[in-house]
């Protein structure tokens, strides 16, 4: 079986096990990529695969999660308010999630720490990615906010001592008073049309050749998933993410040039 077929078998394992047994079943956190595919088994795009008839929600700890775990609800869940209600036991240190501060200990000592940094120094212990979620760093601070599976949480809060070169204390934190986002470079230009290669291209001040050859070799990513044509069309909201360069959000066609041009809007994960 391919790495998709064995997801989406567990998947519907999951899915299953909710509904026969009426308690909540879920997954790691998930890829955009992931994330997909368990939508095309929700609107019965795969062959010779169903999930069963237990609604589904996915939660990443905070409202804008890149990563996110899939929840899969017994009959006695509400969908609509199981989310409110998991994030009140996320802040009682009870969740499926759990949110931790990571903090320099001198802070005027600190290194200047990125997002790779905090994800490096945690992969160091021996944590696999799917139990890490979305990481938020505040560059000013070298503070970072980062998200894993319950269980996961007391290993990082007792062995993670040190990021770099910087020493740092672990502690739980309320999710609902996480006050850390990504920051962005907004960038405004006129492309020739809303084609993922014309976008990458003006995104990363490329030849439309590069761009277009980045794609072919698999490195560009949309919502997860590598996308192998040029000529695919994005859409408002699409996140795209291109190896060695980095990940943008397309916000969407701002207007249209008298030259016919179109002037876009990205922003720059920076």
């Amino acid at each position: 079986m391919t790495e998709q077929e064995l997801t989406a078998a567990r998947f519907c394992d999951l899915s299953r096990r909710a509904y026969d047994n009426n308690y909540v079943t879920h997954t790691d956190f998930l890829t955009g990529a992931e994330q997909s595919l368990l939508q095309e088994l929700q609107m019965g795009r795969i062959a010779d695969r169903r999930l069963a008839p237990a609604a589904v929600v996915l939660l990443g700890g905070w409202d804008e999660a890149d990563r996110k775990v899939a929840c899969f609800l017994p009959d006695y869940e509400d969908p609509a308010s199981f989310p409110m209600e998991e994030l009140a036991a996320m802040s009682r240190g009870e969740g499926i999630i759990t949110c931790l501060r990571i903090a320099p200990l001198q802070k005027q000592f600190a290194d200047s720490l990125t997002h790779r940094d905090y994800l490096g120094a945690l992969m160091n212990l021996g944590i696999e990615r799917s139990l890490i979620g979305d990481i938020l760093v505040d560059r000013a601070s070298a503070e970072a906010v980062i998200f894993v599976m319950s269980d996961m949480a007391s290993v990082v809060t007792q062995e993670l001592t040190r990021v770099k070169h910087t020493s740092v204390s672990v502690s739980a934190a309320d999710p609902a008073a996480v006050d850390i986002r990504p920051e962005f470079e907004e960038r405004t230009g006129s492309v020739a049309s809303e084609r993922l290669d014309a976008v990458v291209a003006f995104a990363y001040r490329l030849a439309r050749g590069k761009a277009q050859k980045l794609i072919e070799a698999e490195h560009v990513l949309v919502g997860g998933r590598p996308v192998l044509s040029g000529g695919s069309q994005l859409k408002p909201g699409d996140r795209v993410t291109v190896k060695g360069f980095g990940k943008f959000i397309f916000d969407g066609i701002e207007h249209e040039t008298k030259k016919g041009r179109l002037m876009v809007r990205i922003r720059l994960f920076r």
